[in-house]
């Protein structure tokens, strides 16, 4: 059987409830027209607008920007004014500094790299954030399935005390019968509690995310739990890992890269600005007293700084040391790459797999079930046989939802970690 049709049997088996209210404290019935509905799609989206994650980081994308913009401008010239008791006593220098290309290119570069990095470390932020807002939406849906169906359970563990109490107000149950009955109802009512709470908390945890208010439940969601296409686009090998093309284009490896790329520009730059910027001058001379030089006289110069005592060893240590740690960033960003999403495709292929196996088995649970309830209806079972019946079941539903919830989660995970990157 497909894994569509569990989920169907499951729709079946929760229609009453989903008619319901979630039962939860501060939840009240009358408020269930004021909540405010969201799909996922829009949940995503607030999430990307509304994070102030998103709006820190889109000012370090704006100072590496600026930086790049300060590394491409030229020096600004330097203009003196002096005067002197020798002839000629009026001086006016203009000092330019050379902005040479071999000490310009590599400072533009690492400016540039860095530029891109930031670009790249942004929007994978930004896919965090919509990875964040996805996962949480679906953990919410899965939580408020957990709890209707834990409500469902309930329910029906109380039928069946009043039902089985009714037998022994007819002789046909003992007490250890209705003891029994009442021992799993107050179970079923518990488990229905921590539930409930839970799905509460999943909905706060999500809007918390998505900046909304947080004191009491907003939103509701209109989305349904499916389980993912069975269809994998990503290219993998055999054995599961994933392929270089897929690693080299993740966000984070593409921003660590770049990231080596602007510390090696910044070596390149201060090993090659050792002589420093070297300087033309040019300037006029004035004001001879004796009137043996009348008018402008012009000077032109060259400024060579020299290494004498500095020979910029410190600032080369660093850089070299920035190049090991990119270097070393890089690796660790590609083996974190692989290993999240080796075992987000893992993850996904046991969860598909299981979910498989979970609908059949929440079908044959349902149907133990029922027939376990006739025969002790017509007398033939003990009730601790359809305890049993029904633990089994609430166990098989319990584990389709769960791996539905980490099917859906593993699916996001993949698309996130191989989506195409625009040349940033």
């Amino acid at each position: 059987m497909p894994p569509h049709s569990g989920h169907r049997s499951l729709h079946i088996r929760t229609t009453v409830i989903l008619l319901a209210t979630l039962a939860a404290p501060g939840l009240a019935r009358g408020q269930a027209t004021a909540l405010q509905p969201l799909s996922r799609a829009a949940a995503v989206a607030r999430a990307l607008g509304a994070s102030p994650r998103g709006a820190a980081l889109a000012a370090d994308t704006l100072a590496a920007s600026g930086r790049l913009s300060a590394a491409r401008a030229y020096p600004n010239p330097t203009l003196s004014a002096t005067y002197s008791k020798s002839t000629p006593q009026h001086h006016v220098i203009l000092d330019v500094p050379l902005d040479l290309p071999y000490v310009r290119s590599p400072r533009v570069g690492a400016a540039r790299a860095e530029a891109a990095s930031a670009r790249l470390t942004f929007l994978a932020e930004r896919a965090a954030l919509q990875l964040d807002a996805d996962t949480l939406y679906t953990i919410a849906l899965g939580a408020g399935l957990r709890a209707r169906l834990s409500a469902a359970d309930a329910a029906d563990a109380l039928r069946l005390l009043r039902a089985t109490e009714a037998r022994r107000s007819a002789g046909d149950a003992s007490d250890l019968e209705v003891n029994l009955a009442r021992v799993a109802s107050d179970q079923a009512a518990n488990t229905a509690s921590a539930d409930s709470l839970e799905a509460v908390d999943a909905l706060i945890e999500l809007q918390a995310v998505l900046a909304l208010r947080t004191d009491t439940i907003a939103v509701a969601l209109t989305d349904s739990l499916t389980p993912p296409a069975a269809a994998d686009t990503l290219v993998h090998t055999a054995t599961g890992s994933a392929s270089a093309a897929p690693l080299a284009s993740m966000l984070r490896v593409q921003a660590a890269a770049q990231s080596l790329t602007a510390a090696q520009q910044s070596l390149a730059a201060q090993r090659r600005g050792v002589f420093g910027a070297p300087s033309v001058q040019v300037g006029v001379e004035s004001g001879d007293p004796t009137g043996s030089e009348p008018g402008l006289l012009p000077t032109v110069g060259v400024a060579l700084p020299i290494p004498l005592f500095n020979l910029n060893r410190g600032e080369i240590t660093a850089a070299r040391a920035d190049v090991l740690r990119a270097q070393a960033e890089l690796d660790i960003a590609r083996r974190e790459a692989e290993a999240t999403l080796t075992r987000a495709l893992r993850m996904r292929a046991g969860a598909m797999v299981r979910l498989a196996r979970d609908s059949s088995t929440v079908s044959a649970a349902a149907r133990n079930t029922a027939l376990t309830e006739r025969g002790y209806t017509e007398g033939e079972l003990a009730i601790s046989d359809v305890l049993e019946a029904r633990r089994a079941q609430r166990d098989a539903e319990s584990q389709y939802v769960n791996d539905l919830v980490a099917a859906r989660v593993s699916d996001a995970l993949i698309r996130v970690l191989t989506a195409p990157v625009r040349n940033p």
